[in-house]
């Protein structure tokens, strides 16, 4: 599961990763982006044109009756999107990325019913965007919300100390564009897998990021020694 993450990356950063039309002024410089709260997407429009557009973390399927159904379906896992009923026409039809450099989990703490927030990246930090689904729903009042899901993953080895589970990371490149255009199922599925274990780190953090009104570089400054690194040998520090 991912239920918080970070791009505190700035607009002029997503400006020049992305040939993309229209980054909001209000893309980037956030640490600890909660469900419900908006954040940018990436889309084709109607023109088959990339945009970047902010959209609610929450997917709400365009039949659903309220907005309420959308936190129950902040992820959507890999094996069963093209099953369930709030995410199989979007797979087909409406996927996004999701801009990112970081994502938290949390694990257990021995001798104590408490959890501890772990910070995850990429090694040495970068943008990058989830694989995400979209969708929009129209209030009765005819006002139109955009939402968004994000797909995950089997865990690799190194977020799997903490978790199960994790959000499928695209890196910057051609996969992204696999992603927004691809039509064959099969290329799709094959986006689906865990980022290779040598390709990230992480760290305790402190627990002042569960609270989502909190949202600076305390939430990413590592504390507590905790280390999560997969060395060229599988090995974890």
């Amino acid at each position: 599961m991912c239920g918080r993450f970070s791009l505190t990356v700035r607009r002029e950063e997503i400006e020049t990763a992305l040939p993309a039309i229209g980054v909001p002024d209000a893309a980037g410089g956030r640490y600890n982006i909660a469900p419900t709260q908006l954040s940018p997407v990436v889309r084709l429009g109607e023109d088959d044109k990339t945009r970047v557009i902010l959209a609610r973390w929450g997917l709400v399927p365009r039949w659903a009756r309220d907005v309420s159904i959308g936190l129950r379906l902040i992820n959507a896992r890999c094996e069963t999107i093209e099953r369930r009923p709030a995410f199989r026409d979007a797979f087909r039809q409406r996927r996004c990325l999701v801009l990112a450099d970081g994502f938290y989990e949390w694990c257990g703490v021995p001798g104590s019913r408490g959890r501890r927030p772990v910070y995850f990246r990429l090694k040495g930090g970068g943008l990058f965007a989830f694989a995400g689904l979209w969708d929009v729903w129209r209030r009765q009042s005819d006002e139109e919300m955009v939402t968004f899901t994000i797909v995950t993953c089997p865990a690799n080895r190194t977020v799997g100390q903490v978790h199960d589970r994790m959000p499928v990371i695209l890196e910057k490149g051609s996969v992204w564009e696999k992603w927004l255009r691809a039509r064959n199922a099969g290329i799709l599925r094959a986006l689906l897998r865990p980022l290779d274990d040598g390709k990230m780190e992480g760290w305790g953090v402190d627990p002042v990021v569960n609270d989502p009104r909190v949202d600076d570089g305390r939430c990413i400054r590592p504390v507590g020694g905790l280390s999560f690194l997969a060395q060229d040998d599988g090995r974890m520090i």
